[in-house]
């Protein structure tokens, strides 16, 4: 018998788990605390390195003219699709609508949808059977990760990218999946970058997979329209079936198919080995997760994709940037299973369960970290002096540098030059900073070099490659900008020059007689002093 007003055990047995459920339900409220604290990290993450890209320029320069009235091209009277990024231009363009400042409207909602990407992240964790505070590892690694943090906020749409294919994943999970909510964020997914259509096949073959017919045809049957108008708005506004940057920057051979691997095996071993590691033991959890196997096939069928182009030449991995939220989901499942598999052999706390997620978020920040904590360690230098980070200027990689002397280029030949002088440069989003139309060398905005292949060269920076220094020449451009604009610490003699070119464009060019003969080098002091002292171009010759 008990004490009378003494709980039996049964009623205290009871109690333990009754109590646990209280605790948890009173602080149901923090793990989403907890997320949006993560998305202010992310986006301050993006505002302190404050990358931009000259690409980015590019979109702007079709902003530009579509608001001014001249359409939704690169120079007025020329329809050449030379972007491949249709959702973010329109949406750049409203965002200029709305604010007059496109450059400011792009920054804003990068900063918005890079918080969007750390809550969907978390959303992909606990959709996918994480519990809730495990689930924060997965959008701690994303807010800390420095190839996000740079793309998101560089001025292009890699925020945007990574939202939809994080919002298209999620939707399908979801245990009552709307298959025409999950086929929009497709649709708008394949209207943002040309490889977005990737998504839809793998989704659609996901569905027929789990024998989900009726699934897959109300799947792909919005995405398919949304990309139908695309390509219908395409023909009947550019005359072609595919932009003008499939052509100028895509190519399919077994040596750029090794320059894509190179691409990811330098990814994995910069810095990143340990988030690569945990990431794989991510994908052997879908052998019991089911959950987790759309997001492994998304991972994989898009990392095949990079390799078959051959990756990307711009800085920092701009395509991985782009399914990282996937892959900080199964980085975390990873995290966790292998913590669970080695309690089974240790007894008591474990410290690693503390030691390999903070391990693996100074892995995803450090690259950030020496940039913004110690940009006294020069660790870069170029061939014209300048080194970087730089805390003199503000430079913490040598973009940002080149966004500068791009724009002040460009802003001197603005004032100089005629309205209707044609400007020959290799960085296409000088054309934002002018009045001027704009002969793109790469060919992005040129339907004539972007299907030029030059017979036998060699695999070159992917997107940076082509080339036809005739055809340029035959357009007579009054001025020739070479060196990616060569705005520097000291003015260039002929040999200087030389010693400056870089790209196959410049250097077709400087190997033609007809382009000595025509054109004349010019320096011109824009400063009394400093890194932006000196301009050297090429002008067109007067005819005698």
């Amino acid at each position: 018998m008990f004490a009378p007003g003494s709980p039996s055990p049964e009623v205290g047995r009871r109690s333990v788990p009754h109590l646990a459920k209280e605790r948890e339900r009173r602080f149901a409220w923090a793990p989403l605390a907890l997320v949006l604290v993560l998305a202010l990290v992310a986006a301050l993450h993006l505002r302190a390195l404050d990358y931009r890209c000259d690409d980015a320029a590019i979109n702007f320069r079709y902003v530009q003219n579509l608001l001014s009235g001249r359409g939704l091209v690169y120079n007025a009277g020329e329809r050449v699709e030379g972007y491949s990024n249709l959702s973010w231009v329109l949406l750049l363009a409203a965002g200029a609508w709305l604010s007059g400042d496109v450059a400011a409207s792009a920054r804003v909602m990068n900063v918005l949808l890079s918080a969007a990407c750390v809550l969907l992240t978390y959303s992909l964790a606990t959709r996918s059977g994480l519990p809730r505070w495990r689930a924060l590892l997965a959008p701690l690694l994303l807010s800390l990760s420095t190839p996000f943090a740079i793309w998101a906020g560089s001025g292009l749409e890699s925020a945007l990218f990574a939202a939809l294919i994080s919002a298209a994943v999620l939707e399908q999970l979801r245990a009552s999946s709307r298959p025409l909510v999950a086929g929009a964020w497709l649709g708008w997914l394949a209207i943002t970058r040309p490889e977005g259509a990737l998504f839809t096949v793998v989704a659609a073959g996901y569905e027929l997979w789990q024998r989900r017919l009726r699934g897959a045809l109300r799947l792909a049957l919005p995405a398919l329209l949304l990309l139908a108008l695309q390509v219908g708005f395409r023909r009947v506004y550019y005359r072609q079936w595919l932009p003008n940057t499939y052509f100028a920057k895509v190519d399919f051979s077994w040596a750029v198919a090794e320059r894509g691997l190179g691409y990811l095996s330098h990814y994995a071993v910069h810095g990143t080995w340990l988030p690569v590691v945990v990431l794989l033991l991510g994908c052997l959890e879908s052998v019991r997760r089911p959950k987790l196997r759309l997001m492994v096939l998304c991972l994989l069928a898009y990392l095949v994709w990079i390799v078959s182009v051959g990756g990307d030449g711009l800085f920092s991995f701009r395509f991985v940037a782009h399914v990282l939220p996937l892959g900080c989901v199964l980085a975390a499942h990873g995290t966790w299973g292998f913590c669970d598999r080695l309690a089974l052999l240790a007894a008591g706390t474990p410290l690693y369960r503390v030691a390999l997620p903070v391990l693996l978020a100074l892995c995803q920040c450090f690259p950030s970290a020496l940039l913004l904590l110690k940009p006294q360690w020069t660790w870069f230098e170029d061939n014209n002096g300048i080194r970087f980070p730089d805390p003199r200027y503000g430079w913490l990689v040598f973009d940002h540098y080149f966004v500068e002397r791009v724009k002040r280029g460009g802003r001197y030949i603005n004032d100089h030059a005629k309205a209707t002088d044609l400007i020959a440069a290799e960085p296409a989003g000088i054309a934002f900073y002018v009045r001027q139309p704009v002969l793109d060398l790469l060919g992005l905005n040129d339907l004539v070099i972007a299907r030029t292949r030059s017979s036998g060269a060699r695999v070159g920076r992917a997107g940076h490659e082509r080339s036809d220094a005739a055809y340029v020449l035959s357009r007579r451009p009054a001025y020739i900008l070479l060196d990616n604009v060569a705005v520097l610490p000291m003015p260039l003699d002929e040999a200087g020059v030389k010693e400056h070119l870089y790209m196959t464009a410049e250097r077709d060019l400087w190997q033609s007689p007809e382009f000595h003969r025509d054109y004349e080098r010019v320096v011109v002091e824009l400063e009394p002093s400093g890194p932006f002292r000196y301009f050297t171009y090429y002008r067109r010759r007067a005819r005698k």
